[in-house]
């Protein structure tokens, strides 16, 4: 913006100092031919635009935090509730396990509950040692 000011100021400084010299009207020696040959040349209006800053960047985006999740015991999963890349807050389920294997580990916890409650009487008692 102020070059275009600038370079304005300059060439109307240029024009009054030519339109003010003085200049004889005698003949010079060099000769100019009478009439030159016209040259096209194109014409725009010039107007204000905006343009366009965007700039576009390659770029890899990685988490803030990665959990990777096994479960403690091997099995069947019946249900996934989340997909690769969802938010996920604590508490929330993830996927859902199949049963068979949660009713026979409480059967099994079962038995080993009456295992120790009938060793522990019978410790208590002196039987076994």
């Amino acid at each position: 913006m102020n070059y275009t000011k600038t370079i304005s100021a300059i060439m109307i400084s240029g024009l009054i100092l030519s339109a003010c010299s003085s200049k004889s009207n005698k003949a010079t020696a060099v000769s100019v031919p009478a009439e030159k040959a016209a040259i096209p040349v194109k014409v725009t209006t010039l107007g204000k635009t905006k343009i366009s800053r965007n700039v576009d960047y390659t770029a890899t985006i990685l988490p803030y935090e990665e959990v990777n999740m096994a479960p403690s015991s091997p099995g069947r999963i019946d249900k996934i509730y989340v997909e690769v890349g969802d938010k996920v807050n604590k508490g929330d389920n993830l996927f859902l396990m199949d049963r068979t294997q949660l009713y026979s580990q409480k059967v099994q916890l079962a038995s080993l509950a009456k295992d120790l409650a009938r060793l522990d009487t019978l410790l208590r008692t002196g039987s076994v040692k």
